[in-house]
Order: C-alpha cells, then structure tokens, then sequence
C-alpha cells in the first residue's frame, strides 16, 4: 500500500467482493457460502448441499 500511496486494509477486499457480487446476482446462499457468513435459513443450512461446480456457476458472474 505504501508503494502505491494507498490506505486501504485487506479487509477492503472483502467489501469490494461482495458488493460486485451483489451486483452480478449472485445468489445469496452462495454469497454468504464463500464469505463465511451464518446461513439462518434452515432448508438452505440443512437440506442444500452446494458443489464446487455451483460456487464456480456463481463466481463467473462477476465481470
């Protein structure tokens, strides 16, 4: 960050990410999948078991 004159923490990363996530119509469960946020939903908790093929489906949304 010192190289470039820039303030931002990794953590910013995160937010970015997430926002341009959102934006492509990621779908939530997904979302909160990779980001490591509580699913309180109990059928998605519980019952949706999601494969590494639909995180890939979802992520190539994002342009």
């Amino acid at each position: 960050m010192k190289n470039f004159s820039m303030q931002h923490k990794l953590h910013d990363t995160r937010h970015t990410f997430i926002t341009k996530a959102k934006d492509a119509g990621i779908n939530e469960y997904i979302l909160k999948l990779i980001a490591g946020h509580a699913i309180e939903d109990i059928t998605e908790k519980i019952y949706t078991h999601r494969t590494i093929e639909n995180l890939q489906k979802e992520i190539i949304k994002i342009k």
